[in-house]
């Protein structure tokens, strides 16, 4: 039932100079799957681009999800053409693993940066404003 996790644990399955091809149904549905983050990011930077009523923030946000969704959809487009063409040394599935790893941490920089720092230093400014509102304005 488990036989395809299995060689995820040998490392003549990550590191084979010639890899082999992958399961039929991942060789047809990973350059779908790849064009679709590609063409993701195209739109998010189209929006963060040309869309009205878009704030400052949110912007950037989908500035920044647009360039990683379209990188990611060129080097996996990459990555797959490699494979594909059966390029030694190129096609080694370990290159899917770090692609995989790159992008996953790019993601979770945006997240972190989005959701987590941005409203935290927000906050702060806010408190900020509330303390100096009544502190005496400087004569003029």
């Amino acid at each position: 039932m488990f036989n395809w996790i299995l060689p995820l644990f040998k490392p003549s399955f990550w590191f084979n100079a010639m890899a082999v091809p992958f399961m039929p149904w991942l060789e047809r549905a990973l350059p779908i799957v790849l064009a679709f983050i590609g063409l993701a990011g195209v739109v998010a930077l189209v929006y963060a681009k040309f869309g009205k009523g878009v704030e400052k923030d949110a912007r950037k946000l989908w500035r920044e999800i647009g360039t990683a969704s379209l990188l990611a959809g060129l080097a996996g487009g990459l990555l797959y053409f490699f494979h594909w063409q059966r390029v030694p040394y190129l096609s080694m599935r370990l290159f899917w693993l770090l692609w995989l790893a790159g992008f996953g941490y790019w993601a979770y920089v945006i997240w972190k940066t989005h959701f987590k720092q941005l409203p935290a230093v927000r906050a702060q400014e806010r408190e900020r404003a509330a303390y100096e509102k009544w502190l005496p304005k400087p004569k003029k």
